[in-house]
């Protein structure tokens, strides 16, 4: 079905069903906000309206797609302005496996050994970064490239450091000592 843009008067195509919602009425959402940005609500209309909206409405659209509202709201309630906020809680371990220094470690050391597992020697399968002094129990190698070596998953497996086995690796040290 062909219309007319409310706004521009502009010709455009829409569906019957979106007119019979009571949308269709403008070729694009800019034309839309342009149009609503100085319109006032009717008591009846902001009854049925949420909060949210009625904020967005009474601020303006913001931007052609109508997020824009939507995106500054999400940023005020970032960190500890989240109702859901429990003080920072993130373990160290998570935090730094996804941290950008990490990432730049892990190619790193993808780098240095060529994108080839160390120990089989394989290319162009599933790589890890593996750490040959293990992640949990040496704090302080972490993100040093010399503590790294690229493994393929088979080969990474297969360390006895992979898992929970650098647990069980560290007892057996504590033991014979």
């Amino acid at each position: 079905m062909v219309k007319n843009c409310k706004q521009c008067n502009k010709e455009f195509k829409t569906y019957p069903s979106r007119i019979k919602r009571g949308m269709g009425k403008f070729c694009s959402l800019k034309c839309r906000d342009i149009s609503y940005q100085d319109k006032k609500l009717s008591k009846e209309h902001k009854r049925k309206m949420s909060e949210a909206h009625i904020k967005q409405w009474e601020n303006g659209f913001k931007g052609a797609t109508g997020n824009h509202w939507k995106k500054t709201e999400e940023q005020k309630l970032r960190g500890d302005k989240n109702p859901s906020w429990k003080g920072g809680v993130t373990p160290i371990n998570k935090q730094i496996r996804n941290s950008l220094e990490y990432a730049d470690w892990r190619t790193a050391v993808f780098k240095r050994d060529n994108y080839t597992c160390q120990l089989c020697g394989d290319k162009g399968i599933t790589l890890h970064a593996d750490h040959i002094k293990p992640f949990a129990y040496y704090p302080e190698l972490r993100l040093v490239i010399e503590n790294g070596r690229t493994l393929c998953v088979p080969c990474h497996r297969k360390t006895p450091t992979y898992s929970r086995g650098a647990r069980n690796e560290l007892l057996t040290n504590v033991i014979k000592q």
